[in-house]
């Protein structure tokens, strides 16, 4: 299970490479291996809005939007 949190809504995640390979390799193994993304919302301490917890079982291709990979300077030469 992977659990993404917010103060209040968000439309976009950051996920991992390491997040979405283990995504990926739940789902090439079958309808037993279970993997969840779960969205919770509206965690902000505001009396008029109620948290919010969504949970997605299913990352379609057209979802999924690399622009950036982090790279660690110290390990370079």
């Amino acid at each position: 299970m992977e659990v993404k949190a917010h103060l209040r809504t968000a439309s976009v995640i950051d996920l991992a490479i390491r997040e979405l390979r283990e995504y990926a390799r739940r789902k090439a193994a079958g309808p037993k291996a279970r993997w969840q993304l779960w969205n919770v919302e509206q965690l902000a301490i505001d009396e008029d809005q109620e948290v919010t917890i969504t949970p997605f079982t299913d990352i379609p291709e057209e979802a999924v939007a690399a622009k950036l990979l982090r790279v660690g300077l110290r390990r370079c030469a």
